[in-house]
């Protein structure tokens, strides 16, 4: 979004102290934009079919074209914004968990105070306004790489025995396979091989501790092809090699199962 195409028309702005309850209810389509940061408690949302609860330190955005309710119960506080866009149009998730709330407040004591002037400087404004606007986006778009590192370790899970490489994941979430590392490393403080071999052996614990498989069966059942490799990156994470880790920790109901050889 570039700064020049944001033009704002202020229909409404104002923090709320919720002293009673109330229910803002358009009747019809509404015709503005309609954002509500939501500073303590939590409010409910009914935006054409849609319900939703919005809590502290969250965005509420709805655009124009749906009926809409929304509930501000006592105790809660808000910033309510309402405006019109006449060159641009925005395209924000519904809900957004913001990620600096103080930037935010910020940013809203800052839109409020030149709001409040007697004559208002539309300059300033708009300034604050596409700064406010690109801190949502920011934060929806940390939201959305938060949730393909998500995907990518929902699907690791479900296919440890597979070819988990950085190309296959990176394609699999659609992003850049060097800028998937790093955001992969960012959010889980190691890197995805390390990831991958951590869940690897800790699988192959359980399976130790429960199932009476040849050593061979259970790495390939956890993703490596080579039992030798498997026995020393083991060892290397657990202290024991597989053979001794069975020995010491099977569990006892696995002791009627009839040993195989490794």
């Amino acid at each position: 979004m570039k700064q020049f195409l944001i033009d704002p028309y202020l229909y409404h702005f104002r923090f709320h102290h919720m002293t009673f309850r109330a229910e803002l209810t358009d009747q019809g389509p509404i015709p503005y934009y309609e954002m509500i940061f939501v500073l303590e408690g939590t409010i409910d949302c009914r935006y054409g079919e849609e319900q939703m609860k919005v809590g502290p330190g969250c965005c509420l955005f709805l655009e124009p074209g749906a009926e809409s309710t929304v509930v501000l119960p006592v105790g809660c506080r808000v910033a309510l914004m309402n405006f019109y866009l006449y060159r641009d149009s925005l395209d924000l998730p519904r809900v957004t968990r913001l990620r600096n709330m103080d930037q935010m407040l910020f940013y809203l004591h800052t839109f409020h105070a030149w709001n409040l002037q007697p004559q208002k400087n539309n300059g300033v404004m708009q300034e604050v306004f596409y700064l406010i606007v690109s801190e949502v986006a920011r934060s929806a778009a940390n939201l959305s790489y938060s949730r393909r590192v998500a995907a990518a370790k929902d699907y690791i899970a479900e296919h440890i025995a597979g070819d988990l490489t950085v190309d296959r994941l990176a394609g699999m979430v659609g992003l850049n396979r060097d800028y998937f590392g790093q955001l992969f490393h960012k959010h889980e403080g190691c890197t995805l091989r390390e990831y991958v071999t951590t869940l690897r052996i800790r699988k192959a614990m359980s399976l130790l501790q429960t199932q009476l498989l040849p050593i061979k069966q259970i790495a390939a059942q956890v993703g490596f092809h080579d039992s030798c490799y498997f026995m020393n990156v083991f060892r290397r994470y657990v202290g024991l090699p597989p053979a001794a880790y069975r020995k010491a920790f099977r569990r006892p109901n696995s002791d009627n199962l009839l040993a195989l050889s490794d």
